[in-house]
């Protein structure tokens, strides 16, 4: 008992230590929500959030007034777009990780250094107090671990594996984003200026009918259905001017750009040499599987949850490890005492006989990990199968409809030139002559949709058979896979 007193102002010294370290706010404790309705405040000694930075105009893009191509909108957004950024830091760390594990095979090497002060005591009435102080070296090296580095290693290779595939996977999916947002504002552009010619159809049937009641030989009616279907025809012209808007936004958003930022892009191109949809589905597919970057992750993330099983089953066997150490003391006060060095050399064996059970579960968790990736990477494999299939028939009913599309806007503008002169020369109603206008507007829109459709299913084809050249040339070499 009569040793507390020289405890009490080391316990003191060591509680205030840890007061002034944790005052820097790691016991800050947030204000636990009052109730189910309420809105959570944050307290005013809340930390600062990291602030979210605005998206720059990249130095690629051109000038407002310039259309840029689908190959500089591809080039910006899968600079700009946050997803890819996100998945290249994500490779990045997988990359750190694996040197990380890959240390294990180096020898550790601490340098440092102590001061000491001790008492010792050598019998009832004899007591020794000592201080030293002075540099110490320690060496570690594991000898032999029965394949746990190994395993450990090749489970962050294959890891980083899955994080490369997952990046392309990553820059894939934006491209097809891209794409279709690309296309998307294409042909909004198209629907308005096809809903612009329909309101100068309407217009002239309108005066068409204006002139026939003036001469007496057309009702009030007449210009009543004919005003009707004019205002039909703005309500329709200003919702597709409206939806530019939308798209235009969309369109900027993925490429990583704010959405205000003004776009402009070349008219939807006409499709005149649209190659007819016969490509060998058997080889796409097979080109899928092999090139599918999301499903070479999948296969990756297979063979980590296998490594991760043969480091639970290696965890089980001992450890050979070879240490050394050299210590230099000088002791305080004592000038006329020489410094002690020391130095130790030892092999030693760490042997895991009972861990109450951990390495046993582990090691059931990493099998049941590994035939949950394998699973995983089958299904995945189907899915493919499946998109290829349907974006292939996709294709190829877009390249029907363009045809379908081009003969009914052809038959369409001619039965509304015919309408409009067969009531003008008073042998047509003016129903035959809207029905026909209404007609022409809906193959006018046909049209602008299935080019615009063709594109799409162009870039998902590209997309589904695993292509990561995100150029235009690339999307017409997608009906063209090589065998491996």
């Amino acid at each position: 008992m009569k040793r507390l007193p020289f405890l009490i102002p080391l316990a003191v010294a060591l509680m205030a230590l840890a007061a002034c370290t944790s005052s820097s706010g790691s016991r800050w404790m947030p204000p636990e929500p009052a109730s189910p309705e309420a809105v959570w405040q944050p307290p005013q000694a809340s930390p600062a959030l990291p602030a979210v930075p605005v998206p720059a105009v990249p130095p690629a893009l051109p000038p407002p007034d310039k259309p840029i191509s689908l190959d500089i909108v591809l080039n910006v957004a899968l600079k700009n777009n946050p997803r890819t950024r996100a998945a290249w830091a994500q490779a990045n760390s997988a990359w750190a990780d694996l040197g990380s594990r890959k240390s294990a095979y180096y020898p550790t090497l601490d340098i440092g250094g102590a001061f000491a002060r001790s008492k010792q005591s050598t019998g009832s009435f004899s007591t020794e107090v000592l201080s030293t102080y002075g540099p110490y070296a320690a060496l570690n090296y594991v000898l032999y671990d029965f394949g746990q580095r190994k395993a450990n290693a090749e489970s962050a290779q294959a890891a980083f594996l899955a994080s490369g595939f997952a990046h392309n996977a990553m820059l894939a999916e934006v491209a097809l984003e891209v794409e279709e947002a690309y296309y998307a504002y294409l042909q909004s552009l198209a629907l308005r200026d096809a809903a612009s010619v329909n309101v100068k159809d309407t217009q002239e049937s309108l005066k068409a009918s204006q002139e026939r009641r003036k001469a007496g030989v057309a009702t009030i009616a007449d210009v009543l259905q004919a005003a009707t279907a004019a205002s039909y025809a703005k309500l329709a012209l200003q919702q597709a001017e409206g939806q530019i808007q939308s798209m235009k936004g969309g369109l900027a958003t993925a490429m990583g750009l704010r959405a205000d930022i003004q776009v402009t892009v070349a008219e939807l191109p006409d499709v005149k040499d649209a190659p007819d949809v016969q490509g060998d589905l058997e080889l796409l597919v097979k080109q899928a599987l092999a090139d599918r970057s999301d499903l070479l992750a999948a296969r990756a993330g297979t063979l980590k949850a296998v490594k991760d099983f043969e480091k639970a089953g290696a965890d089980r066997w001992p450890v050979f490890t070879l240490g050394a150490s050299a210590n230099k003391y000088y002791f305080y006060n004592m000038p006329g005492v020489n410094p002690l060095d020391t130095y130790s050399a030892a092999v030693g064996v760490q042997i895991p006989l009972f861990t109450g059970y951990d390495l046993t579960y582990k090691r059931l968790k990493a099998q049941a990990d590994a035939e949950s990736a394998a699973a995983t990477s089958a299904a995945l494999s189907n899915q493919i199968i499946l998109q290829v299939w349907t974006s292939f028939y996709d294709l190829r009913t877009a390249r029907q409809q363009l045809d379908t599309s081009k003969d009914l806007l052809a038959s369409a503008e001619e039965s509304e030139k015919v309408a409009l002169e067969r009531y003008k020369a008073g042998v047509g109603t003016i129903l035959d002559l809207l029905s026909a206008q209404s007609s022409l507007s809906s193959a006018r829109a046909q049209i602008v949709k299935s080019r615009a459709d063709w594109y799409v299913s162009l870039a998902r084809l590209a997309h589904d058979t695993g292509r990561l050249d995100f150029t235009e040339a690339s999307m017409s070499d997608a009906l063209s896979p090589k065998e491996k």
